[in-house]
This record gives structure tokens, sequence and C-alpha cells, in this order.
């Protein structure tokens, strides 16, 4: 399998005990850095942007030690918040791995809204599953229904969705300490739960949603009408 992860920590906490259970520890395809322009973005404590990317990378190692060893780590130079306006050097990147790996399955955040870097890494792993004939499924991370936030549920459409047994969230549990730059925004979200579909029909030229996007409600510098067009300029000229 390969993961598709918009940030170092979005697989773990999106499908972390689910992944640690497959046959063959599967490859994890990082496609920013987890480092926004911005530094008020930066998790607390952090003002330097190549350290701030090293930590990152460092974490992502320890958390896939913990959780299953033999994961292959690979990590793009995409800023943070920055994916769905690079998605042409990011779809190359993409199709190198998967070249070299030939995975079965490809797996990626879900198009709900929740943040521009998920969505635009989901429709980066359905243009490659088309491309290459590869199945495609998708994992809840965070969206919001009429301004309520969502957390590892999907917004719209069934999926399958469990609470973790306790000896697989005590694994999660040490997979996710390793991001300690991000204990904060982890902890506003639910780790013990997961929900994981086969990729829906998703409109990339539209919004996630039919309400102003989560993002958009924390102030980041791009609304969700500028990332579905960047979407659709991706599309006409891929």
């Amino acid at each position: 399998m390969l993961v598709l992860a918009a940030h170092p920590d979005d697989e773990v906490l999106g499908a972390g005990a689910w992944l640690a259970r497959l046959a063959t520890a599967p490859a994890v395809a990082y496609l920013t850095d987890g480092v926004p322009r911005e530094r008020r973005w930066f998790a607390p404590g952090w003002r330097a942007p190549e350290a701030y990317r090293r930590a990152r990378q460092r974490e992502a190692r320890a958390a896939w030690r913990r959780l299953r060893p033999g994961a292959r780590l690979f990590f793009a130079r995409i800023a943070d918040q920055q994916l769905a306006f690079r998605l042409h050097a990011a779809a190359a990147w993409l199709a190198a791995i998967a070249a070299g790996l030939c995975p079965a399955l490809l797996l990626a955040p879900a198009f709900e809204g929740g943040h521009p870097d998920h969505d635009a890494a989901n429709l980066l792993a359905a243009e490659l599953g088309a491309a290459r004939d590869i199945p495609v499924w998708e994992y809840a991370l965070y969206t919001a229904r009429h301004g309520r936030m969502q957390r590892q549920r999907f917004f719209a459409a069934p999926g399958w969705g469990y609470r973790l047994p306790a000896l697989q969230m005590q694994g999660k549990r040490r997979a996710l300490a390793a991001y300690r730059s991000q204990r904060v925004t982890l902890n506003a979200l639910d780790g013990g739960r997961e929900a994981v579909r086969p990729l829906p029909a998703h409109d990339y030229r539209r919004p996630a949603l039919d309400e102003p996007a989560v993002y958009e409600r924390w102030g980041f510098g791009v609304n969700s009408e500028q990332a579905a067009a960047a979407f659709g300029a991706y599309l006409d000229g891929r």
C-alpha cells in the first residue's frame, strides 16, 4: 500500500491502527513538509523553518518505528497549505514513487474541506489511481457540518468507522506521541476513532463543502473557491 499524507501525522491519526495491522508494512508519501510559509501557523516553540522541517521528518520516522517498523517514508519539500498550487510537481513526484513501488492500493485523506492540503492529496490519489489502475481508498480526518467540527467521521456517504480496542489504541498513542511538535493539535482530535472507505466520485472543481471550509474559518490564506479553481486548472492542464 502507498499511503498519501498531506502532513506528517495525518496518516497515523487517520488510519494508524489499521495500517499497523497490514500484512506488509506500507510506504508513506508526505506531500508537504508540514511547515507553513507563515510563522503564525508554526507549532508553539518553533521559529526556524529548516529546524522545524527536520523535526517533523524525525517525528515521522520515530512514529513509524513505534507503529510498524519497515515502512518506507518519502518526504516532499512543498510548503504546508500550498499543495493545491503545486499539483503538477507533486503529481510527478508521486508518479516516480509509484513507478518504483508498483502499489496495489492507494490510501489518501478524505476530500471534505478540512484542510486544502487534504483535499489536494485526495485529488492526486484519484488521478494516480486512474492513471495506473490502482484502487483508491480514503481516510477521515476532520471536517465540519453546519459549522460544527466532525473528527474522524465522514461528512457524507457512509464508510467503515470504528472505535479502537484498548490494545490497538495503546500502540497508536505511542506512535502519535512521537509527534511532539504537534501535541496541541493532536490533543484536539479523536485518535481513538478511525474511518476508511473506497474513494467516492468527488467533483474537484467544486468546493468540498456547501458551507465555508474549516480552513476558511481558521483564517488560512486560501479559501475553498480558490482551491477548487486550482484543482480545475490542474485537471485542465495535466
